[in-house]
């Protein structure tokens, strides 16, 4: 099978960046102005590709479409789109834009300009919620609804469901966190154990790093405790959480503070952003990373780059597997498109099985179809993220709040003040942090 190439975005605006651990000062404007954005161009087997039947295009001439994606997927979405308006008869389609979108941009985009809106728009579960409020999806067309529902995972397919109406098309995985370490450095026994990685670094004087300060990363210090996200109340805000056991969740807190102070100097909280550099600078053996980075790291580390689930973690004695989150990705068709049929026809052939296995060798994403997951398992990184989906909570089960308050707390046990033997403080910490979900003044 013809694999597609490994993508690397590229700025025309590149910072210098000294090491991990400081933060940028960012622009008055909270860091949300665009710079330049260069794609290299991905090479695909358009042949491979599944396209539908031009009658399922009702007719429809000189289709205008815009795609919206986020950044790192650009290159692969542009090269299947290009292919998929190549396929039809001269003077069906009249052209197929694919621009950037940020997440955290997308729902005011939508709403404040609907002229200028997306006919199909990339999305994570989080977003799905707000779009369906706001009227902004169409419902997944007869015409492929039995393909969606028959071939891909049902998590992904409930995310996106409310009723009987599936209003998206999954695409898979985007984002898992995994453990990416140099097989020069780190074996893969001592890789099982989040100790056995501290140690093999320390030993080499190099870096472990994680970003302790992202809400997405530091969840894993609650989740791996037992606190655990289960959907929202009725009010649709409310954060609902499990009946977890206090003490276990304040005695893993410990655990990883004092990793984090036993292996001072090896142990490094590094911006996500910083991750990849840590490694192409030599200055990191492994670290936690997610899956949106997973092809740089893969040529940061060439052909010693090895990656698997992420580590136990030894507390109280009990080798207890690290929790994380994950989010999947859809597709969902603006309920104002111009062309109806043609943005279905679009939505579908860019979720379907050949363009998620596509995805997935150039993204390193798990995908939801169950034909495509067969057919890239065997694909290191992806493999990685399918095991740790084993062991991930969605995020889409989260409420606002509750990022921003994980990364509050990994921000804390992180610290160089922080003393993780001070269980009182830890446990008002924690006290703190469950408040701060729930929505309470703290």
């Amino acid at each position: 099978m013809k694999k597609a190439l490994a993508v690397i975005l590229s700025s025309v605006l590149i910072l210098s960046v000294a090491g991990c651990g400081g933060s940028d000062s960012g622009s008055s404007d909270g860091g949300k102005e665009k710079e330049s954005k260069v794609y290299e161009t991905v090479n695909i087997d358009e042949t491979k590709l599944y396209y539908p039947d031009i009658s399922l295009l009702g007719g429809e001439k000189n289709i205008e479409l815009k795609v919206w994606a986020p950044d790192n997927e650009i290159p692969i979405t542009r090269a299947q789109a290009d292919a998929f308006m190549k396929h039809y008869p001269d003077g069906t389609f009249k052209s197929i834009s694919v621009e950037p979108m940020d997440d955290a941009d997308l729902i005011e985009s939508v709403g404040d300009n609907p002229d200028e809106c997306a006919d199909v728009i990339s999305f994570e579960d989080t977003s799905f919620s707000k779009l369906v409020s706001g009227k902004m999806l169409s419902e997944v067309s007869a015409d492929y609804i039995d393909d969606v529902t028959g071939q891909n995972q049902p998590g992904a397919l409930n995310a996106v469901t409310v009723g009987n109406a599936v209003s998206a098309y999954p695409q898979g995985t985007d984002k898992c966190l995994c453990l990416v370490y140099d097989k020069t450095a780190v074996s893969d026994e001592e890789a099982s154990t989040l100790e056995g990685v501290l140690s093999a670094c320390k030993k080499l004087g190099k870096h472990f790093v994680m970003d302790c300060t992202d809400g997405f990363s530091a969840s894993a210090f609650l989740l791996t405790g037992g606190l655990t996200p289960d959907g929202l109340e009725s009010d649709g805000t409310t954060q609902k959480l499990n009946d977890y056991d206090e003490n276990a969740v304040v005695v893993t807190l410990e655990t990883f503070s004092k990793l984090m102070k036993d292996y001072k100097g090896t142990f490094v909280s590094c911006d996500s952003t910083r991750i990849t550099e840590e490694f192409n600078s030599k200055n990191a053996a492994a670290g936690i990373d997610g899956s949106w980075n997973m092809a740089a790291d893969k040529i940061a580390f060439g052909e010693n780059f090895g990656v698997t689930k992420l580590p136990t973690v030894n507390v109280t004695g009990e080798d207890r597997q690290m929790i994380s989150l994950y989010g999947n990705r859809y597709l969902g068709v603006y309920s104002n498109t111009v062309f109806p049929k043609a943005a279905q026809a679009l939505a579908y052939f860019l979720s379907t099985d050949k363009s998620q296995i596509q995805r997935a060798q150039s993204l390193f994403c798990a995908p939801s179809n169950n034909y495509a997951v067969n057919e890239v398992s065997d694909e290191s990184a992806v493999r990685a993220v399918l095991m740790q989906l084993r062991y991930s909570v969605s995020e889409a089960k989260l409420s606002e709040s509750f990022l921003p308050s994980a990364a509050k707390l990994g921000e804390s046990i992180s610290a160089e003040s922080w003393n993780p033997d001070d269980k009182q403080a830890t446990q008002e910490l924690l006290h703190q942090t469950v408040d701060s979900i729930m929505g309470k003044d703290v």
